[in-house]
């Protein structure tokens, strides 16, 4: 009863105790724009002292792996392909590359949080 967080928080803390679900104003309309299939789509990210890279500053952000699953309809996953750096060369347009192939075709892309998504495209 004390719990004390940010809005989205306290949303979730209410939904775990209630076992509800909840769902925010708009979901189920943007939910229904979605084309299939869906891509979910998930960065990872290096920070190093030492850049690793050329045109890197210490602790700057590193794309250095992703995960795609494509679902062919809501609950159904078709397939799933990543791609995992190999620190031997220079691998960033190696992994733009790989990543524009996995996502070819129609669909709508999913991520966790677009800002970081798109910060690191």
């Amino acid at each position: 009863d004390d719990f004390s967080g940010t809005q989205i928080q306290n949303r979730i803390h209410r939904s775990v105790l209630s076992n509800t679900p909840v769902i925010v104003d708009g979901a189920m309309e943007a939910l229904n724009q979605l084309i299939w299939p869906v891509y979910y789509l998930d960065f990872e990210i290096v920070r190093t002292a030492f850049p690793l890279l050329e045109n890197l500053a210490p602790y700057e952000q590193l794309l250095t792996q992703y995960s795609v699953h494509t679902c062919s309809e809501p609950g159904k996953i078709a397939s799933h392909k990543e791609y995992l750096a190999l620190h031997d060369g220079d691998y960033r347009r190696d992994l733009a590359e790989k990543l524009v192939q996995d996502l070819e075709g129609t669909g709508s892309i999913m991520v966790y949080h677009l800002p970081f998504e798109k910060s690191q495209l």
